[in-house]
């Protein structure tokens, strides 16, 4: 009978958080997840807000400060905590 092997899990958990609102939905996600991989960075979570309808920078950092507002609510969000508003510049 083969031996089944059980992983444990995950023991590391989340130490701070980045909420980040940007313009883009595809390549922004994998920029700033391949930039906490580089510095290895495990225990810091990326959370990148994929705009709606509106993308212009007024409306982008009224919805990162929203998601911010509900993550307190919500108790998930903590001191060390930060949100960061990101635009091309292009």
């Amino acid at each position: 009978m083969p031996r089944q092997l059980n992983r444990r899990p995950p023991t590391k958990k989340v130490a701070q958080k980045i909420l980040i609102g940007c313009e883009g939905s595809k390549t922004e996600p994998i920029y700033f997840e391949s930039i906490r991989n580089d510095l290895k960075l495990p225990t810091l979570k990326i959370i990148v807000l994929h705009h709606q309808s509106k993308t212009d920078p007024r409306s982008i950092i009224e919805r990162l400060i929203e998601e911010r507002r509900q993550m307190k609510d919500n108790q998930e969000w903590a001191k060390d905590d930060h949100a960061w508003a990101v635009f091309d510049g292009d």
